[in-house]
C-alpha cells in the first residue's frame, strides 16, 4: 500500500516533455568593433570588446501550459550570459519573450567563446 501512495505521490510532479538546446557564441576582441549576428538558430553576439556587451531576444511559445527551464554552459559563461529569467511559465499560444545580455569582463580571454543554451520544458502529467 506504501508504494501505491509514494507512486501516486510522484505521478503529481511535473515531468520533461521537451528539451531544446542553441549554440551561444562570441568572440572577445581587444577593439572596440561590436559585431551583430541575427541568427534565429543561436544566440550569437558576434564580437565584443573587453568590458562590453550586448543584448539578443529570444521568444518562447508553447501549445500546452508549461514551465522553460533556462541554462547556459559552460559554467563561466553563465557570469557573461544573463537570462532575464531562468524558469518561465508559459500559456498555451502566448509568447514569452526572454533578454539575454553578454556582460564581458575586463579580464576575459581573447578569442571566440562557445557555449550551450539549454531550454528544458515540464509539465504536468496529462490526465492532472
Amino acid at each position: 500500500m506504501l508504494g501505491c501512495v509514494i507512486a501516486y505521490f510522484f505521478a503529481k510532479e511535473w515531468y520533461i516533455f521537451d528539451v531544446e538546446t542553441k549554440d551561444v557564441t562570441y568572440k572577445v576582441t581587444s577593439d572596440a568593433a561590436i559585431g551583430f549576428d541575427t541568427n534565429t538558430s543561436a544566440l550569437t553576439f558576434g564580437r565584443i570588446p573587453r568590458g562590453g556587451g550586448g543584448e539578443r531576444r529570444a521568444t518562447l511559445v508553447s501549445g500546452i501550459p508549461a514551465i522553460a527551464h533556462i541554462r547556459i554552459d559552460p559554467a563561466y559563461m553563465r557570469d557573461t550570459v544573463i537570462a532575464s529569467s531562468y524558469r518561465v511559465s508559459l500559456v498555451p499560444g502566448v509568447p514569452v519573450e526572454l533578454r539575454f545580455n553578454a556582460e564581458i569582463p575586463d579580464d576575459m580571454p581573447l578569442g571566440t567563446h562557445n557555449g550551450t543554451l539549454t531550454v528544458t520544458y515540464t509539465r504536468r502529467m496529462p490526465w492532472e
